[in-house]
């Protein structure tokens, strides 16, 4: 089975308007042949992420304040994007967002941030931005369905500049496709 690869970046996500137009796009594409669709996180998540945990570094509580922003903008998101989806994906949200909030804490106790832990904190904008836009394709009735890259995609250990290991990866995603 032939898939066409569709990947979209934070800004093309950026506002709930232009994950509304990914989503025609989605819509309109599925109907020539299945996707696999790549997404960032929101736009500017990515830098929220890393402050908090440059912040949350130094044993500054005002971490706290931007974990608040990154909630916030996600609700916002999902309040705007979607209808029956919604009350599913605050459930999500609630318990990753509590894993967010412990590794958040454990960084402000040890007052170091790894760039295993960094690396690890900043996969949580694409899982939040790729569960909205699931949903929003299940409501308009497309079979969507999430899949964590992490399952898919294998690296080295080299955190913050890890290499794809291409053999590997393309083995996991020719048996999950």
């Amino acid at each position: 089975m032939k898939i066409r690869v569709l990947k979209f970046g934070g800004t093309s996500v950026g506002t709930p308007e232009r994950v509304k137009n990914v989503v025609d796009i989605l819509i309109k594409g599925q109907e020539k042949q299945p996707l696999a669709v790549i997404v960032s996180a929101f736009s500017g998540v990515t830098d929220q992420l890393i402050e908090m945990c440059t912040i949350a570094s130094r044993g500054d509580e005002k971490y706290l304040t931007i974990l608040d922003k990154f909630i916030e903008k996600h609700n916002q998101f999902a309040d705007a994007l979607l209808g029956n989806e919604r009350q599913t994906i605050a459930k999500l949200f609630d318990a990753k967002i509590a894993n967010l909030r412990d590794l958040l804490h454990g960084i402000f106790l040890l007052k170091e941030l790894s760039l295993k832990s960094l690396d690890f904190v900043m996969c949580f904008g694409e899982w939040f931005s790729c569960q909205i836009i699931t949903a929003k394709l299940r409501e308009a009735a497309v079979s969507a369905e999430f899949v964590d890259a992490r399952k898919l995609v294998r690296t080295d250990a080299r955190f913050g500049s890890a290499r794809v290991d291409f053999a590997t990866t393309s083995e996991l995603t020719n048996y999950y496709f």
